[in-house]
């Protein structure tokens, strides 16, 4: 399945095997092309791995371009020189006497205010970007669930209300018009599925999809298994969640995450304000870097592929 439209600063490359020992490569995903019919969601979801990737980073990349412009226009706005001759504007549409939208002032400012101003508004960069990467990250996570289950459909084709729907699968090799009907038809079941899973615990989705899939922790990895990576998924999604519905405090479920030992580097304690900077946002950008790397190493053991010798990141 495409994954949903995203900016991507970042990109990705990919290069033949022949090419890969060279150490100047920047090489932080493998992809194994599916040998055998029933192995293709297994190179595509490799592959959805890599642009994924791609996508968190380019998410931070972002809202940290945002904080080094506010950063650059507090220097400029610092200036002395710029204070005795200038004030800072802000305009907006307002409507006149006939009702016609006209840009209009509705703020001035000199220049400390205006530094204090630009100042004031870098924590809510730095909510808003855990925010988007929070729901980023669902949105990851259901596309590689997604992936899975178009090819393993009878997952979702169990029980006698989807008589129907087995009964176009048995079919959709038949002719393009019946595959059609079916994946318009199958389309819709995993909508609904995921209409009905999305509001409920990200982490036991991500587990549900590691068990269904057969995914396990790389044999490679020591400190840490599938299970602490969906706690850690679990963090990020408290957080987000309490960023979405304003808590004035720490709650308790993301103090205790942050006092465990696999906490990803947040540093919040129960009943403390809750105030995020750009450590909070880099620590979990930093998660999901290595949340990839796992599933990918994971994926390519799936493929019955040794890894190679590689130092535990997560």
């Amino acid at each position: 399945m495409p994954v949903r439209n995203h900016l991507d600063v970042v990109g990705h490359r990919k290069f033949d095997v022949s090419e890969v020992f060279s150490p100047l490569l920047p090489i932080n995903n493998i992809v194994i092309k599916a040998k055998k019919p029933g192995e293709e969601w297994l190179q595509e979801s490799m592959e959805l791995v890599g642009e994924w990737r791609a996508i968190f980073r380019s998410i931070y990349i972002k809202w940290s371009l945002a904080l080094n412009g506010l950063n650059i226009a507090m220097s400029r706005y610092s200036d002395p020189d710029w204070h005795a001759e200038k004030q800072f504007f802000v305009t907006s549409l307002r409507s006149d006497e006939a009702g016609r939208a006209q840009s209009t002032q509705i703020a001035m400012w000199d220049g400390p205010e205006v530094v204090k101003n630009h100042r004031a508004v870098i924590p809510y960069l730095a909510v808003w970007g855990i925010i988007d990467l929070g729901s980023a990250l669902e949105e990851f996570i259901f596309d590689l669930y997604r992936v899975y289950l178009w090819q393993n459909p009878q997952n979702l084709l169990q029980g006698p209300e989807y008589k129907d729907l087995r009964i176009l699968n048995a079919d959709s090799s038949k002719s393009k018009d019946d595959n059609a009907r079916w994946e318009t038809a199958f389309t819709a079941r995993l909508d609904d599925w995921q209409h009905k899973v999305v509001y409920g615990s990200k982490a036991k989705v991500f587990l549900a999809y590691c068990n269904l899939a057969g995914l396990k922790t790389p044999s490679i990895y020591t400190q840490t298994t599938i299970n602490t990576w969906a706690d850690c998924l679990n963090g990020v999604c408290i957080l987000r969640n309490c960023l979405i519905h304003p808590n004035a405090k720490v709650p308790k479920e993301l103090g205790d995450f942050a006092a465990s030992k696999l906490n990803i580097g947040y540093d919040f304690k129960e009943g403390d304000p809750l105030q995020v900077t750009l450590k909070d946002l880099q620590c979990t950008e930093c998660f999901l870097d290595q949340l990839l790397t796992g599933l990918n190493l994971s994926l390519v053991e799936r493929t019955g592929a040794k890894l190679p010798a590689k130092k535990e990141a997560l």
